[in-house]
């Protein structure tokens, strides 16, 4: 599947904010009503772009970020700012650009994020969305995942992270390999990626109340 490659007739705009710029891409008419669109841990605007023109095509004026941290997005190095109510103060400034309430959808941790946006400043938007979010901190086998790969990174960095990641899901029997251009896609948005931001992320999803 190379979904996150195609992302139709976007725009990529950054949208300058007082705390740096966030990295978007944007689709429809901006005078439409705004719909914000936030990925998930280790996630990006791409992953929103096989729907940004459908949701343009139905009128809406379609916005997909990348989180501080994520991708083309700069963030802090402190990974305490990556709690979803940190990552909110910036969710609720890109909200507040608009000029009027806006429809928000989070996939999985951005929907923490989203949740806590709304939660914070019910104002600036007229309905929230979460997709594949779950209520609270993550347990079972993604919870060790993420623990077992706590010294990786701080022994080896990103690229030892994504290494032993790959050699994961490479041992799975059902495993199947991506096409060449998306697995280089995938590799660079990783690479790229904040450590701090892995971290903080990481540990606000295991202790989401």
């Amino acid at each position: 599947m190379t979904a996150q490659l195609h992302t139709g007739s976007a725009r990529r705009i950054d949208i300058v904010l007082a705390g740096g710029p966030v990295a978007s891409l944007q689709a429809g008419d901006p005078a439409a009503p705004p719909v914000l669109l936030v990925p998930g841990y280790t996630g990006s605007k791409e992953d929103f772009g096989p729907i940004l023109d459908p949701l343009a095509g139905a009128g809406l004026f379609a916005v997909a970020i990348d989180l501080p941290g994520q991708l083309d997005s700069p963030g802090p190095a402190d990974p305490a700012a990556y709690t979803p109510a940190a990552l909110a103060e910036t969710l609720s400034s890109v909200a507040a650009g608009f000029g009027r309430p806006v429809l928000l959808l989070g996939h999985s941790f951005g929907g923490l994020v989203a949740r806590a946006a709304v939660l914070a400043a019910p104002g600036l938007f007229e309905s929230l969305v979460l997709l594949c979010s779950g209520p609270a901190a993550i347990g079972g086998q993604r919870r060790a995942t993420m623990d077992a790969l706590d010294p990786v990174l701080e022994a080896g960095g990103l690229a030892a992270v994504y290494a032993a990641m790959q050699a994961s899901w490479q041992a799975e029997p059902d495993w199947v390999a991506p096409p060449p251009d998306l697995a280089a896609y995938l590799e660079r948005r990783f690479l790229t990626s904040s450590p701090a931001m892995l971290r903080g992320m990481a540990d606000a999803i295991r202790t989401e109340p």
